[in-house]
């Protein structure tokens, strides 16, 4: 099942999305949710997921893009 919801003052889209996808972020673990810390694919529109290793992701580091 995907699910889909607006990140609050991002505007980004956030999707579950398959394994292969999320290799595209480096991130970090925090009491139980996820840090995007760094994007490393080819670039345009960028999908967030909205969980990795079934974490929640909950947000994106100063630098990320």
């Amino acid at each position: 099942m995907r699910r889909s919801a607006l990140a609050t003052g991002c505007g980004v889209l956030l999707l579950s999305l398959p394994v292969a996808l999320n290799a595209q972020f480096s991130y970090r673990t925090n009491n139980g949710t996820i840090t995007i810390t760094k994007y490393s694919g080819s670039g345009g529109a960028v999908s967030i997921p909205s969980a990795i290793n079934r974490l929640p992701v909950t947000s994106l580091g100063d630098l990320a893009f």
